[in-house]
């Protein structure tokens, strides 16, 4: 097993907002102000990932007068509750930990 410590890569939650009072030019453009209505994905995106999915979605609201625009928010993704090296575990339940927490 590689133990070697890789830096984390960037990922991206895209969302998508509706904006008022403003008039995009361009698919990459941000709105100054907007209202988060839902996510549009349920997984995070790489970089290049999330770049093509707003230029779609941004680039068919251009072309439209529905006010809603996709932007892309940093995440990042944590292993709360993840195992530690020489842990037990064992399949009692569900929740392998929680058999751990019982001291099974």
């Amino acid at each position: 097993m590689n133990s070697k410590r890789r830096e984390p890569r960037l990922l991206f939650r895209i969302w998508v907002v509706r904006y008022e009072q403003w008039r995009p030019g361009a698919w990459d453009e941000l709105p100054p102000r907007a209202v988060a209505v839902e996510a549009a994905e349920a997984a995070p995106l790489s970089a290049p990932e999330a770049a093509r999915f707003i230029e779609g979605f941004n680039g068919t609201m251009l072309t439209r007068r529905c006010r809603l625009w996709a932007i892309a928010v940093p995440v990042t993704i944590r292993y709360e509750g993840d195992l530690r090296a020489g842990q037990t575990v064992c399949r009692a339940s569900t929740e392998l930990l929680e058999c751990n927490r019982r001291g099974a």
